[in-house]
């Protein structure tokens, strides 16, 4: 039996050749057995998650922000609002990032943020706007009225839902901190 393994993607393929009296036809195609080599990187990114700072309220494209962000200058550091439109939010675990668009000085400046950045210390929604994309780069295009959204009148429901969720998941955290903390106390006096 002739064994040969080749990489192919992120699977390890092994193929078995056995020889046999069979015909020669089904001898050109061997067996192939695939072995993935697991989701380390997703239960990875799972823990580091749960280990950040995840109390960030509801958001989506077309809401109006702002967002605190950290400056620091030689060797002082501030706080610096950046106020504008999400145009569009990409999820992607730890590196989820969002980008806010604003007009200033007559000229369009967008600014992408990391969401579980640590310059980012707080992020607030002044207004939730009606849309019907994930990515409004066609606002980049429109000036004045015209780049003007609706407001989200109906459908408020789910967001509601998102941020007790949010404050839910946050509270059994601190909780869980809170018995962890205990348990080790207890542990120290005996």
């Amino acid at each position: 039996m002739l064994l040969w393994w080749f990489a192919a993607g992120p699977a390890m393929a092994f193929v078995a050749v056995v020889p046999s009296p069979r015909r020669a036809v089904e001898r050109q195609h061997p067996v192939v057995y695939k072995f993935k080599t697991g989701n380390i990187m997703q239960e990875f990114e799972q823990e580091q998650l749960e280990k950040l700072d995840t109390d960030k309220p509801y958001f989506s494209p077309g809401d109006t922000l702002t967002v605190a962000v950290e400056i620091t200058e030689g060797t002082t550091t501030r706080i610096q609002n950046f106020a504008g439109v999400c145009i569009k939010r990409h999820n992607a675990g730890v590196s989820s990032t969002f980008t806010v668009r604003k007009i200033a000085s007559g000229v369009g400046v967008e600014r992408t943020f990391p969401l579980y950045s640590p310059i980012v210390k707080k992020i607030t929604v002044t207004r939730r706007g009606s849309v019907r994309r994930a990515k409004l780069y066609y606002l980049r295009k429109l000036t004045g009225k015209s780049a003007r959204l609706k407001e989200q009148v109906r459908g408020l429901a789910y967001v509601a839902r998102m941020e007790q969720e949010n404050k839910d998941r946050e509270a059994a955290k601190q909780e869980k901190n809170a018995k962890a903390a205990e348990a080790a106390d207890e542990g120290d006096e005996s």
